[in-house]
């Protein structure tokens, strides 16, 4: 845990960040930030080039998109109905390249 003023974060994600106050009387206070579209591109940028010239491999990961534009793209309803062909378009797209984390084709 690090603290942030008086906010502490419990945890952090590439896509949210959870943080907790501690409210004096008792109680706590919780709070996730989901990041904009930004955060997760500058933070899929940095991934995407440690990753460079990797190999895939399992546990690799493709890409992260802010959890808003994960439900307006398409792509929750295709995972929860298992439509592979839609994801690996989704991926593949070049016009979707900043949201990968791993280059090459899917």
């Amino acid at each position: 845990m690090t603290h942030d003023g008086a906010w502490i974060v419990l945890d952090e994600t590439d896509t949210s960040r959870t943080l907790m106050l501690d409210n004096g009387d008792g109680t706590t206070t919780l709070k996730v930030q989901h990041f904009g579209m930004q955060e997760v591109l500058d933070h899929n940028a940095e991934f995407r080039a440690a990753q460079a010239g990797q190999s895939w491999g399992d546990g690799k990961i493709i890409g992260r998109v802010p959890l808003s534009y994960y439900y307006a793209s398409g792509l929750a309803r295709a995972a929860k109905e298992g439509d592979a062909a839609f994801q690996k378009r989704f991926w593949n797209d070049r016009d979707n390249y900043r949201l990968r984390t791993k280059e090459g084709a899917i």
